[in-house]
């Protein structure tokens, strides 16, 4: 009810002006179109929280793979199998394997976007078919970049992500150490560079 403020009757909520005494009388809207408001408002809140969440997650769940050090997330003791059959649905180029050897080779051209740069692949497998190891030959000899510009650009991935590395000599340029992989880049030689991912809790075993 709307109580006219000019003589104090009580008028139905709808009225325009008081029946008493024709007091012109202030809509403040119906308690039901009120409620509405009120769980609209809630609910709109309740979804752009969760976009949020769900970005943020997706964000923070590829930046851990690279901040942990896997090479594009492939997590050390996936099994051959695994490993030869996400390579096969998913590869970054085409795939050679030898079901015998536990050999999983994966030829790749532009390799991480750099135009031009081509790279083989090679997952290594210890003797329970666990991967622990990737070792990257990459081919520069046909693309725009120099060697000392490619080097400088991993360099400073690396860097941002891990921080400083430990410099070696000439040919192993520098390794980084991250919680789950230390990370070798070394220059082989005019046009040929090598970036290998190893396990860090892997041990060699002596033959």
């Amino acid at each position: 009810m709307l109580k006219c403020p000019n003589c104090g009757v009580e008028n139905p909520d709808l009225s325009n002006e008081c029946v008493q005494c024709g007091y012109p009388l202030e809509q403040t809207g119906s308690p039901e179109g009120k409620g509405k408001q009120k769980k609209i408002l809630p609910l709109c809140l309740i979804a752009a929280i969760l976009l949020i969440a769900v970005l943020c997650g997706i964000f923070l769940m590829n930046r851990n793979e690279k901040d942990v050090g896997l090479f594009y997330g492939l997590a050390w003791g996936t099994s051959y199998s695994d490993v030869k059959a996400e390579l096969e649905q998913e590869s970054i180029g085409k795939v050679t394997t030898d079901d015998k050897k536990q050999i999983v080779i994966v030829s790749a051209e532009n390799f991480d976007n750099h135009e031009g740069v081509s790279a083989k692949i090679l997952y290594k497998f210890d003797e329970d078919g666990a991967v622990y190891s990737v070792f990257i030959a990459i081919d520069n000899e046909n693309s725009a970049y120099s060697d000392q510009e490619l080097i400088r650009l991993y360099e400073k991935e690396f860097t941002d992500l891990y921080g400083e590395g430990e410099a070696n000599d000439d040919v192993v340029l520098t390794n980084w150490t991250t919680p789950e992989s230390s990370i070798q880049l070394t220059y082989l030689s005019d046009g040929f560079i090598i970036l290998e991912y190893t396990d860090a809790d892997h041990e060699e075993v002596e033959e």
